[in-house]
């Protein structure tokens, strides 16, 4: 039977993990490894002064981007960590259609109690994501594709992965194996809820998806070879995004 999972549970009553992001087996982990720096826009929320526990992107100077199931258990002066700046949640607004019980409109937005300094990621307006390698971003809880997300870790680290198809509203990737897999090959683990999935586009740096959900299959480990996961399509709530943040 198909397993769907939510790439964390963000519920008061279980543990919270840090970000991952799941590498290949046969790459040194230090291949993978990012910074702040990098990838600027990349917000990390802490739930119980956890770092890290879920992951979102600016997308103007007091918006943040993230999944459904985040913003629905973030409260009123929540930390938010960007760029190594602490900021603070002022309010959480997730998608009016959105059921924890089942997959779909799984976005959220938060405002922020004041502006971050950082230039946020562009929003993908466009309809060809299909067949684009894209860059997944986490910290922590490494593993491998033959292990899953296994220990804990700080280290933010970078993978990619290409969209394979559009399904409903969700882009959808599949964690290959090598010889098909990609250089940096990689999928989001355990804890990467909200975390983006960055195009890279003349020039500028676009967020095209929303990590939602992971569909293991009759795995019983999250982040191994072959699973396929789940990102909430940008482009398909462009409307609604533009009118709760005004912009």
């Amino acid at each position: 039977m198909t397993t769907l999972r939510r790439i964390a549970l963000v519920l008061a009553c279980l543990p919270i993990s840090a970000a991952a992001i799941v590498m290949r087996h046969d790459v040194a982990p230090s291949e993978y490894e990012s910074s702040f720096e990098q990838w600027p826009a990349t917000a990390y929320f802490h739930f119980n002064d956890r770092f890290g526990s879920a992951t979102g992107t600016l997308i103007a100077p007091m918006w943040v981007l993230t999944a459904g199931h985040v913003s629905a258990h973030l409260e009123h002066g929540n930390r938010v960590t960007i760029n190594g700046k602490v900021h603070r949640v002022d309010n959480a607004i997730t998608h009016p259609n959105y059921r924890a019980e089942r997959p779909g409109h799984d976005i959220g937005l938060v405002k922020l109690q004041s502006a971050s300094e950082v230039s946020p990621a562009r929003l993908y307006e466009g309809d060809g994501e299909v067949g684009k390698i894209i860059t997944f971003v986490g910290a922590g809880r490494p593993g491998n594709g033959k292990t899953g997300a296994k220990g804990a870790s700080g280290t933010i680290r970078q993978a990619r992965n290409r969209v394979e198809e559009i399904m409903f509203d969700t882009l959808v990737f599949v964690f290959d194996a090598p010889p098909d897999a990609l250089p940096l090959e990689g999928i989001s683990g355990p804890g990467d809820s909200g975390g983006p999935a960055y195009l890279e586009l003349d020039g500028a740096i676009f967020t095209i998806g929303i990590s939602a959900f992971q569909d293991i299959g009759d795995n019983d480990t999250e982040g191994v070879y072959g699973v396929r996961e789940h990102y909430t399509r940008i482009s398909a709530y462009l409307d609604w995004i533009k009118q709760v943040t005004g912009t």
